[in-house]
């Protein structure tokens, strides 16, 4: 499958963003590797082909409901790459719109029916932690999709002891607000449950206690767009 609409690239001081068509087979390549070669839990969240992550969008891609100024897009992952002239995570020059160098991470912007809002994820490859792309990256992307998109809450969870990506969470500007339960599974498995998993919101917001994600992709959807 293929997608003839524009491209969404977004420019920061050292990252280029370009949001991914999951209906492009090269993007869906390159969301599915990125688990699978990169931050991983590819089995976990139930991904082995580009099918699946295309069943993912299916379930948790954005929804008008929640997009107050302007359309849903076709995605919701932003791949994050260094620019073409800046191949190291060392470098400080600023990106060039015009050439994406290697992929470094992924944003995400999850639509799950069981949640009362969106929320931000990000993760990065191993050898690029530590220079604060993450944050860089969820910041941009946050701005995205409420300045242009019009998504008004936001909310981010991390792990129980993910404290890294709980810094991060902080830095991007949200603040912890309680807990919420992770089931994995396809279909979900009780066995396969984490307690206790960090909530972060934007400021003003409410949590609602009780709240239980499901991650893993449900085989049983179809794929028709």
């Amino acid at each position: 499958m293929t997608s003839t609409e524009s491209p969404v690239v977004l420019q920061t001081e050292r990252l280029i963003l370009r949001l991914a068509d999951p209906y492009n087979d090269a993007d869906a390549e390159k969301i599915l590797s990125f688990y699978v070669n990169g931050s991983g839990g590819h089995e976990k969240l139930g991904l082995s082909n580009i099918d699946d992550v295309r069943l993912q969008h299916k379930a948790n891609g954005p929804r008008a409901e929640y997009c107050t100024l302007a359309p849903p897009p076709v995605g919701s992952y932003f791949l994050i790459h260094l620019p073409a002239n800046d191949s190291t995570h060392n470098g400080h020059d600023p990106a060039d719109t015009k050439r994406e160098g290697p992929q470094i991470g992924m944003v995400s912007m999850s639509f799950r029916p069981e949640m009362p809002w969106p929320d931000l994820g990000w993760a990065l490859h191993a050898a690029y932690e530590g220079n604060l792309y993450a944050t860089e990256a969820a910041r941009a992307a946050l701005a995205w999709w409420r300045d242009v998109i019009g998504i008004k809450e936001v909310w981010a969870g991390t792990l129980p002891n993910n404290a890294k990506s709980q810094r991060c969470a902080e830095r991007v500007g949200f603040v912890r607000a309680g807990t919420m339960d992770i089931v994995f599974g396809d279909p979900p498995d009780e066995s396969q449950r984490i307690k206790d998993a960090a909530a972060f919101v934007l400021p003003g917001m409410q949590w609602r206690s009780g709240l239980t994600v499901y991650p893993t992709v449900q085989h049983n959807q179809s794929l028709s767009k």
